[in-house]
């Protein structure tokens, strides 16, 4: 399975499998018609259109002259090459909320000029920093799309739901760090004046993730930030952290990791 490719061909978005490739379309010419979730949607020429893994586009009716690129990236490159911070959030709820982005024709002139780096750099196996060039070509394409993405956060702001606001309050206390303290959803969701099982269900019916799920993602940034200072002993951090024990601390790394922090630091 190839991590990245580019297409021209809109109809061949659909031959890739749906919840594995994240599509980034282009417009650059005429006009698309498409469903997401059951909403339909119309992109012109300087539209991006960021379809989410957990609702993939359906119904595409592209004009006769409609032209575009496509840059379909999987699941487990985006995740483990974009970069580390907290708007993958913000920016996540957003393309949920709504795939379209209307770009600035040079907005639009940098975003394709960032694809064709990152295609350059895939074709430079050769190069002895090879990773690390790929990477750094792909995070300079994600900074550049949540700079437009936040620019444009206030028009996402209108007609939100009050499942939304719920969720990005909860993400806020996430992004100040209280899950450092704090790692069960009850907690959160007495803060938001709810019960925990109403927080699921709109974790869910939002994101397509539970509270838990965000909740690891968040402390597992904590945790990182926390342990690439080699000074710290295991057990400071695990304090910090307000786990009961080293041991406990070792088995939530385990689960989030897949390794105990030692193997992570």
């Amino acid at each position: 399975m190839e991590d990245v490719i580019f297409e021209e061909n809109i109809f061949r978005v659909a031959d890739f499998e749906a919840g594995v490739y994240l599509p980034h379309i282009f417009c650059t010419e005429g006009e698309l018609f498409f469903v997401q979730d059951g909403n339909p949607y119309k992109a012109v020429k300087n539209d991006c259109i960021i379809a989410s893994l957990e609702k993939p586009l359906d119904q595409l009716l592209p004009s006769k002259d409609f032209r575009c690129e496509i840059m379909l990236t999987t699941r487990s490159f985006a995740e483990s090459n974009k970069p580390l911070m907290s708007y993958n959030i913000v920016g996540h709820l957003g393309m949920m909320q709504n795939p379209l982005l209307h770009l600035l024709p040079s907005e639009m002139k940098q975003c394709l000029k960032n694809l064709e780096n990152i295609r350059v750099r895939f074709g430079q196996p050769w190069h002895s920093f090879y990773a690390e060039a790929v990477r750094k070509a792909f995070e300079a394409f994600v900074l550049d799309m949540y700079d437009i993405h936040a620019r444009q956060g206030d028009l996402q702001q209108e007609d939100v739901g009050h499942g939304h606001i719920l969720m990005r309050r909860f993400i806020a206390m996430l992004q100040e760090g209280q899950c450092r303290r704090h790692r069960t959803p009850g907690y959160y969701a007495e803060k938001l004046s709810i019960t925990p099982v109403y927080l699921t269900e709109i974790s869910r019916v939002v994101t397509h993730h539970t509270p838990t799920y965000w909740i690891d993602y968040f402390a597992a940034n904590e945790i990182r930030e926390l342990l690439k200072d080699r000074r710290k002993p295991l057990g400071e951090i695990a304090e910090e952290l307000n786990f009961s024990s080293i041991s406990y601390f070792s088995r939530y790394c385990t689960k989030v990791f897949g390794v105990n922090p030692s193997k992570l630091r």
